[in-house]
């Protein structure tokens, strides 16, 4: 259940901003509890071991008390994990859209919050016909424009040419990186390509 969040849309966010924290008392009462157990571990297993030193107790009791104080740790880890859950931080840098719930809303696992775009630079995503195999490579140069601003060109560089081509369309996927210093493109933009991928004479 979401408790508070600490974003206002539109906001840039830092990687590992906070952006929401959800009910977690009953988390906070499973690790106390965690706690509590394992402080009784630790003392079991000394006292056992001390036991074991004067052969008053087995190796097995130890190896009982050892194996216990092992699980009570990890109930510990897995309740701080639990814990952390309950604060949704921002995975990377980049600029919070509308948020999809709000104070007292109760969520689902997968269920989306509110989108980050990361405006920094841009990831270009085209397809070349199969005749482009062989020719097109990591390094090579784009330019793009966009309907926004038609009389301007934005520069990239490709870096990623599938080793496949979609056996549907016969088209060979290829990505590139545009920098967008000034935050003017945006995500999901269409953009006409023009790139150069080899130069003959005449």
């Amino acid at each position: 259940i979401v408790e508070e969040f600490l974003f206002e849309e539109g906001q840039h966010v830092s990687r590992g901003d906070v952006l929401f924290r959800l009910r977690s008392q009953e988390q906070r009462a499973g690790l106390r509890e965690a706690k509590a157990l394992l402080g009784l571990a630790e003392t079991v297993y000394a006292r056992t071991e001390i036991l074991a030193q004067r052969d008053v107790s087995s190796h097995a009791q130890l190896d009982s008390a050892e194996a216990e104080l092992e699980v009570t740790r990890a109930r510990v880890e897995r309740s701080r994990v639990e814990l952390d859950r309950t604060v949704i931080r921002a995975p990377f840098d980049g600029e919070v859209g509308a948020r999809n719930v709000d104070t007292g809303d109760r969520i689902q696992e997968a269920q989306i919050l509110v989108e980050i775009a990361a405006l920094d630079r841009l990831q270009l995503l085209f397809t070349l016909p199969e005749v482009a195999v062989g020719r097109v490579e990591p390094g090579i140069a784009v330019k793009i424009r966009v309907a926004p601003f038609p009389d301007e060109v934005f520069h990239g560089v490709i870096y990623f040419v599938s080793p496949s081509l979609n056996p549907r369309v016969r088209r060979i996927p290829v990505k590139a990186w545009v920098p967008n210093p000034g935050h003017r493109l945006r995500p999901g933009l269409f953009a006409e390509i023009e790139a150069e991928f080899a130069r003959r004479d005449d």
